[in-house]
């Protein structure tokens, strides 16, 4: 939410986005966040971390981020800014993290006017953002 910063010049918004890189650099100081005893995420916003950054504590360590991971990111940013609505906000992390790593899925919002920009093409890039898969994502 707070990583997206928005400036009006001329008329225009822009939107920037934030926080690359503050997330590595407090794993390597803090090493891994504990959420749950079987599960350790490394620092940053579950809702927006890629399923391959959640891991137990019998995954290998040297999973670092990757262009691909930001892709999966990006397509939440992209859901929140069209429905306004943070990804699962109606649940709690550790449940969270247990549909990410099931493969669950954000479902995609009813029609209605204040969905209306979740056309069926962004709503396919968005999907493809979350594939399970990190080289099946744009």
């Amino acid at each position: 939410q707070s990583n997206v910063l928005v400036d009006l010049k001329e008329g225009e918004y822009k939107a920037y986005l934030t926080d690359f890189g503050l997330s590595s650099i407090l794993c390597e100081r803090l090493k891994e966040c504990s959420i749950e005893a079987s599960t350790i995420v490394r620092p940053g916003a579950i809702r927006w971390t890629a399923p391959e950054l959640m891991r137990s504590p019998d995954s290998p360590p040297d999973v670092k981020p990757s262009t691909q991971n930001d892709m999966y990111s990006f397509g939440r940013v992209m859901f929140h800014l069209l429905t306004l609505t943070v990804p699962w906000h109606d649940i709690d992390d550790y449940r969270v993290i247990q549909k990410i790593q099931n493969g669950e899925d954000v479902p995609r919002p009813e029609v209605s006017e204040a969905t209306s920009d979740v056309t069926d093409a962004r709503w396919d890039h968005i999907k493809q953002c979350w594939s399970i898969d990190p080289a099946a994502r744009p």
